[in-house]
């Protein structure tokens, strides 16, 4: 009897065991359920990024690398909850080649385990033409009309009254020196700088032939003794943002002898 008792215990804590609510893992997915992407540079991969675990989740990391290198965390943060929605929005790099580059998302809660989830991003370059646009004049500094001009708008500015960071080019004509002769000399109250390249190819002209041109070229504060036919690049914005690319073509250079009609006449590619 006493043995039949001992089997019962032992059978009912067996079973008791096994009706135990099993532990779910941490668990780490996408919506979309899509693990590898075909993108071009610099366009915004945006995707939902879910998690739980049955403990209390404590951080959450995204790193990013091209393949074969070195990895950078994007993001590194303290969590709470046992669950975690996040929406990525990541401009992607810009690379001139084919390049794949891999996202790893890491999760961690508090019993000290983690989980890994990554998804690959082929990056295809997409070489464009670029946009013309024809009949720009900026006058003479000594004039009463549009001195200065905002290359990003394609629109005039008056130097006197126009905020210097959009002046991203102006005629530099001294009011007391030499009033009514054109200086032939650009400068740019925004900080950009410019680069002469008389061999560029501007009819057929690229993004990709733009970049690599301003960037090869010598930059210069500023452009002087400019003359019909001149090929002037130049840059808007920040130096580490890859784009605001413009070429210049320099159609006519009319110096009278006043200053009121003297003046620059050219086409802008971007």
């Amino acid at each position: 009897m006493l043995k039949q008792l001992f089997f019962i215990i032992i059978l009912i804590s067996l079973l008791s065991f096994s009706c135990k609510k099993k532990t779910n893992p941490l668990i780490l997915f996408f919506s979309p359920n899509t693990l590898s992407y075909n993108k071009h540079p610099n366009d915004v991969l945006k995707l939902e990024v879910i998690g739980s675990s049955d403990n209390n989740l404590t951080k959450f990391i995204i790193k990013t690398c091209k393949e074969n290198d070195y990895s950078t965390t994007i993001l590194d943060t303290n969590i709470t909850g046992d669950k975690i929605s996040y929406t990525l929005e990541y401009q992607l790099p810009y690379y001139t080649d084919t390049t794949r580059i891999i996202l790893e998302f890491i999760l961690y809660d508090n019993s000290g385990d983690k989980t890994t989830a990554a998804i690959s991003v082929t990056l295809f370059p997409q070489d464009i033409l670029l946009t013309e646009t024809s009949g720009h004049e900026m006058f003479s500094h000594s004039s009463v009309k549009y001195d200065a001009y905002n290359l990003s708008t394609g629109l005039p500015l008056h130097s006197e009254t126009a905020d210097s960071a959009v002046m991203h080019i102006a005629d530099f004509t001294s009011d007391t020196l030499t009033p009514n002769t054109l200086s032939r000399k650009w400068v740019s109250y925004a900080g950009n700088k410019f680069v002469r390249f008389t061999d560029f190819n501007y009819p057929n002209a690229t993004f990709q032939i733009l970049k690599n041109s301003y960037n090869a070229g010598i930059k210069n504060n500023f452009m002087d003794n400019i003359q019909e036919g001149d090929i002037i690049l130049t840059k808007i914005g920040n130096q580490a943002i890859d784009s605001g690319y413009v070429a210049i073509k320099v159609l006519m250079v009319i110096d009278q002898d006043s200053s009121d009609f003297d003046r620059y006449i050219f086409s802008i590619k971007k």
